[in-house]
């Protein structure tokens, strides 16, 4: 069966490459394992994704495999299964191969080292994003129907926007009894300590091809839009207006900066200026789908309001969440790209702090994060908001910046998703209309969040289907809710701000900030 499935994988690979005129490893793939082992449950056709080829992302162990971490400095051959791939197995997956990520996942983009880069499905103008950008790649080339992926702070969610698919990070448990990685987590590679004991920002997921393959792949019923388990109506509540991005006195452009990358690790450079949290810009057609999205979520029977959302937290509270996610990338060994090493520097002066001010203070602020939430949407089951503040942009805008005008400028692009890493709820991101129906566009992507235990994965899955069923029964324009080529994340405001200033400037991608 297995050897099988692998052919499948292989025919379907050179079959896309012929088309395409890419590599494996531009369509995402790291490798193909010669032998993999067969699914570990007992009854495998009662499993989720049983016999179900799946890629696994390149941060995580197969026995008797190569692991990378995305670099091929740190290769390493893996002896036993890591605890996520164990569970994989458990859904009756079949793992014939490695999908690219990004260097140890700590970016919003995946340009993995020693290897060509993936290459985005809508087009090669857009990068794929990241850090499981290999992941979206091969299914939106269909390589295969599902991949696996993690999500430490949008890393399942941005590069499944980028490339025009779903995306769902399930709810998980944040803050643990202490330990990293936490359960199911890449394990560290050897020779190098954990950091940020207690809280566990990252998600195991998968993303897919569609919404009903990525509720199989969940072990979750097929997506509907009239929500048939809902016994009472979805409170949704929708904005525009970014929950937080840093700047700093030195600017975009590398001469200090700070941020969260949304994707696991981050924070201010050590001789870093001082940090002025702020919020940027959106892309105005970005803002204008998102209204129409949450707008047309009303017709929907199970929807009984739609109202604007509130800031979550205050902005102040960026520094500690970067704290907090820059820790993670402290034990990280030489050699690193300079921002990955940018994030390991900053993640040691977290760990190195006094206690009562560093990364333990953090971690309680990140602990009471959920309840602080709660308070500020009392009558909210679903966030909406857009997932990403401008187009994908070209592959290697991000990597040219100094390392912390590079972080800046990924947390001005993705400042909604890490709230759901560091609360645990789940979020989905979708597609209002079909990559197809607007070819060499951008589709714009929707962020759905849920807020703690008052809509589940299913609800968030149903209400996408809602939603995309309510956009093709409109009638609408799908170019009115696509973006004509990558986007310019360099535009969105992520520059130098005075302390006690209100920050505002011209958006990159065509307008001015938006205020809901």
């Amino acid at each position: 069966m297995c050897a099988h499935d692998t052919a499948t994988v292989r025919d379907r690979l050179a079959t896309v490459s012929a088309r395409t005129g890419l590599s494996p490893a531009e369509l995402g793939v790291a490798r193909l394992y010669p032998d993999p082992a067969p699914p570990t449950v007992t009854e495998s056709g009662t499993a989720p994704l049983a016999g179900v080829p799946v890629l696994v992302k390149d941060l995580n162990l197969v026995a008797g495999e190569v692991t990378t971490y995305g670099s091929a400095a740190h290769a390493v051959h893996a002896t036993a299964d890591d605890a996520a791939v164990r569970a994989l197995r458990a859904t009756g997956a079949v793992l014939v191969g490695a999908s690219s990520a990004a260097e140890f996942g700590a970016t919003a983009y995946t340009e993995p080292v020693g290897t060509p880069w993936p290459v985005n499905p809508l087009g090669a103008g857009y990068m794929p994003g990241g850090s499981s950008g290999g992941a979206a790649t091969a299914v939106g080339h269909g390589v295969v129907d599902v991949a696996h992926a993690t999500d430490g702070g949008g890393s399942i969610r941005v590069p499944a926007a980028c490339c025009g698919l779903p995306g769902l990070k399930p709810a998980h448990s944040v803050v643990t009894g202490g330990g990293s990685p936490g359960a199911g987590e890449p394990a560290a590679p050897a020779g190098t300590t954990a950091a940020a004991p207690g809280v566990t920002p990252t998600a195991q997921g998968f993303i897919a091809r569609d919404l009903a393959w990525t509720a199989r792949a969940y072990g979750l019923p097929a997506p509907s839009a009239a929500q048939p388990g809902r016994t009472r109506p979805l409170r949704i509540a929708h904005t525009n207006t970014p929950f937080h991005c840093a700047v700093t006195a030195g600017g975009a452009h590398g001469h200090g900066g700070t941020g969260h990358g949304g994707h696991g690790h981050a924070g201010t450079g050590p001789g870093d200026p001082g940090v002025v949290p702020s919020t940027t810009d959106v892309d105005p057609v970005i803002a204008a789908a998102t209204a129409a999205a949450a707008v047309l979520a009303t017709r929907l029977p199970q929807v009984s309001s739609v109202v604007p959302l509130p800031a979550p937290y205050p902005p102040a509270l960026f520094e500690t969440f970067a704290d907090v996610l820059a820790s993670r990338c402290a034990g990280l060994p030489d050699p690193l790209l300079p921002v990955t090493a940018w994030f390991r520097d900053r993640g040691r002066a977290v760990t190195d702090a006094d206690p009562d001010r560093g990364l333990a203070a953090a971690t309680r602020t990140i602990a009471a994060l959920p309840d602080e939430v709660l308070r500020a949407w009392p009558d909210v089951d679903v966030a909406v908001t857009p997932t990403l503040a401008c187009a994908p942009p070209p592959p290697g805008t991000f990597s040219a910046l100094s390392p912390a005008a590079d972080v800046a400028v990924q947390t001005a692009w993705t400042p909604w998703a890490t709230l759901w890493n560091l609360t645990g709820w789940a979020a989905l991101t979708v597609p209002l209309v079909d990559p197809a129906d607007v070819p060499g566009r951008w589709p714009v992507s929707v962020h759905l969040g849920a807020v703690g235990d008052r809509a589940t994965a299913a609800d968030l899955l149903d209400l996408a289907e809602g939603i995309v069923a309510q956009i093709r029964a409109s009638g609408m324009n799908p170019e009115y809710l696509s973006v004509d080529g990558p986007g310019d994340p360099l535009g969105l405001g992520a520059a130098p701000t005075p302390r006690g200033h209100d920050h505002a400037g011209p958006c990159g991608c065509g307008a001015g900030v938006h205020r809901p």
